[in-house]
């Protein structure tokens, strides 16, 4: 009866000691994954880019496009990618920052989790919102511009 007292001690007390530590490493691994790679210094670029309408979407066509009327909704979407595709890249602010004449007409920022490369991110304006122009939309991924094109809108 003494020796199972004494088990029952020592178990006792090393589940004391072990336990919280235990719980401590399950967090931190935990609080890894959460977090992905948003540490990591940015290694992102762009793959592809395509500028198109929305009456182009409801059809569901992706065609590029760079002229467009003052009716149309101008969709810009961005493929990004980075280093280590089999890493999660995090969460990371991405705008877009849309000129007329290279002067800032419109801004948009949006967190945006980058689990899979390469991601795809868009954005859209109404053109007649924009007015009539030549214009420059860039996205950039935490200040850093990954990629930008040009279109006229009549």
């Amino acid at each position: 009866m003494k020796r199972k007292s004494e088990n029952a001690t020592l178990l006792k007390e090393w589940s004391m000691r072990v336990l919280p530590q235990f719980i401590a490493l399950l967090f931190l691994a935990v609080l890894v994954q959460l977090t992905g790679c948003a540490g990591r210094p940015l290694h992102i670029s762009s793959t592809t880019s395509i500028l198109t309408s929305g009456q182009n979407l409801t059809k569901g066509l992706k065609v590029q496009t760079n002229k467009f009327g003052l009716q149309d909704d101008i969709v810009f979407f961005v493929y990004v990618k980075w280093d280590e595709p089999t890493q999660k890249f995090g969460a990371h602010n991405v705008t877009f920052s849309w000129y007329k004449d290279d002067m800032l007409v419109s801004t948009t920022t949006k967190p945006i989790i980058f689990n899979t490369t390469p991601t795809e991110i868009w954005s859209k304006r109404a053109a007649s919102a924009l007015g009539a122009g030549h214009y420059k939309v860039a996205i950039a991924v935490e200040g850093n511009v990954v990629g930008s094109t040009e279109l006229d809108i009549k």
